[in-house]
C-alpha cells in the first residue's frame, strides 16, 4: 500500500516477526482482539516447547472458558503447521462434530490471507475438508472424535481437547475405560 508511512510499515514488519516467533504474537496477529493474560503466556511457552521438540507430553487443566482451546486447539495447530508444514497433527475431541469445528477453524486460519503474510504455507488444492486437510508441503491435519479410528495416520502432534462430553461422562468408569 503506497499510503502507508515508514513507521506503519516498520510496525507491521515487527508484528509479523513476533507472530512467526511466538504463539502469543501469532495469536495477536491472527486474532487482533485477543488479550492474553499471564496464564496464556505460560500455556503458549509450553506449547512452543512442544513445537521445538523439547516437551513430548503436556496436559493443561484449567476451568472452562479460560482460553485453553483458543491457544491449544485453534491457534497452536496453525502456528505449528506454519513452522512445520511437512508435519502431521491429529486433533481429537469427545465427538466428531466438535473435532470438526476445531478443524474448520484451524483450516480457516491457515487459509486467511494474513496467515500468508507470515508463512509460505497454504492448503493443498485437492484437500480442504474441515476434518482432514493437507498443506502444499505434504503436512496433514486430521480431526477425529474420541474412539474414531485413526489407524494408519501418524502424527507429530496429537491434541486431545474435551475428551468427555460432560461431568457424568467424565465420572463414568465405563466411558473412562
Amino acid at each position: 500500500n503506497l499510503n502507508v508511512s515508514p513507521e506503519q510499515a516498520a510496525r507491521e514488519l515487527l508484528r509479523r516477526r513476533m507472530a512467526r516467533q511466538s504463539l502469543v504474537g501469532f495469536t495477536r496477529y491472527t486474532f487482533p482482539r485477543y488479550q492474553p493474560a499471564p496464564h496464556h503466556h505460560l500455556i503458549a511457552e509450553t506449547l512452543e516447547a512442544v513445537e521445538r521438540g523439547e516437551k513430548r507430553r503436556v496436559m493443561i487443566f484449567m476451568p472452562p472458558r479460560h482460553g485453553k482451546s483458543e491457544l491449544a486447539s485453534r491457534r497452536f495447530p496453525a502456528y505449528f503447521i506454519g513452522r512445520n508444514p511437512e508435519r502431521n497433527i491429529i486433533a481429537a475431541s469427545y465427538n466428531s462434530d466438535l473435532a470438526g469445528d476445531f478443524g474448520r477453524e484451524v483450516r480457516n486460519i491457515v487459509a486467511d490471507p494474513r496467515y500468508g503474510n507470515l508463512f509460505d504455507v497454504h492448503l493443498s488444492e485437492d484437500s480442504s475438508a474441515a476434518n482432514r486437510w493437507h498443506t502444499q508441503k505434504r503436512g496433514m491435519y486430521v480431526a477425529a472424535g474420541v474412539g474414531t479410528a485413526t489407524t494408519g495416520r501418524g502424527a507429530h502432534v496429537l491434541l486431545i481437547d474435551d475428551p468427555f462430553k460432560d461431568r457424568e461422562s467424565a465420572d463414568s468408569d465405563v466411558i473412562r475405560e
